[in-house]
């Protein structure tokens, strides 16, 4: 394990856990797929319901979108 950094107080302020969570959005349209990465502010619990509700928005919303589906980095992106 070399060339690993030991984070300071302040560094280990901004790792995601608690405060939000970027959450990838996979978006299908007219048989494409986007991903798209958006931030979501609150708990992560609340970073979920959002992505949730952004996905919701994005089906009723008229776009032709056909599936959407979410993951958040908080607990890890695959998990």
């Amino acid at each position: 394990m070399k060339n690993f950094e030991k984070l300071s107080r302040n560094a280990l302020k901004s790792v995601n856990g608690g405060k939000g969570s970027a959450c990838k959005l996979t978006i299908s349209i007219n048989g494409t797929t986007e991903v798209h990465t958006q931030y979501f502010a609150g708990t992560n619990q609340q970073a979920s319901s959002g992505a949730n509700a952004a996905c919701v928005e994005i089906l009723n919303g008229g776009h032709g979108a056909t599936r959407c589906k979410y993951d958040c980095a908080y607990d890890g992106f695959g998990n």
